[in-house]
């Protein structure tokens, strides 16, 4: 499992702590399944890459979701941040569910940046569809734990695919920035 966890990180929708930990110390529990010391820089760095270091010496249990949410990817970050030959994947519940608007895209971008500059995996389930529609390589659909339909963003969400599956009267246009699907809900 101590082999596993360098290679693979999960981040839940809501992670409660009973005890008074810093965010600090939060983070650095990623450190965990690594033999080395306290990587004081490496966690300075990625606290910096999550817009965490303001955080760093706050009660975990005080924070905001979103600020909560924030502290958990740097701890998966802080998990999977040495180098391995075995690719590292992510594995993120509702990441954003918490977050505003400028962290979401944020999140997003930086998860795009360790995909391309660490050869990270991300595997990410969302409900907000724009989002997954502008940052998604592939997009699984699911309902009631069936695989409805797979592929680029374009191809699977499509206004006949999500009236299905949400029962929702939308529209799917182009979001003229990147192309991608952009889904609205109508009158």
């Amino acid at each position: 499992i101590t082999e596993l966890a360098k290679h693979r990180a999960v981040m839940r929708q809501n992670s409660h702590m009973a005890f008074p930990f810093s965010v600090q110390e939060v983070i650095q529990m990623g450190r965990h399944p690594h033999r080395t010391g306290n990587q004081d820089n490496e966690t300075a760095q990625i606290m910096a890459l999550c817009d965490c270091q303001a955080l760093a010496n706050r009660d975990y249990r005080q924070l905001s979701g979103g600020e909560q949410q924030r502290v958990q990817l740097a701890r998966l970050l802080v998990q999977l941040w040495e180098p391995t030959p075995s690719p590292k994947w992510l594995f993120l519940d509702e990441p954003t569910s918490a977050l505003d608007i400028h962290h979401q895209q944020h999140l997003f971008r930086l998860l795009r940046q360790l995909v391309h500059e660490r050869q990270f995996n991300v595997c990410c389930v969302l409900h907000d569809l724009n989002l997954a529609a502008r940052y998604a390589d592939r997009i699984v659909l699911m309902q009631k734990g069936k695989v409805i339909a797979n592929g680029k963003p374009q191809d699977v969400l499509t206004q006949q695919a999500l009236t299905m599956l949400y029962g929702a009267d939308i529209t799917v246009l182009k979001d003229p920035a990147n192309h991608s699907p952009l889904i609205v809900l109508d009158h």
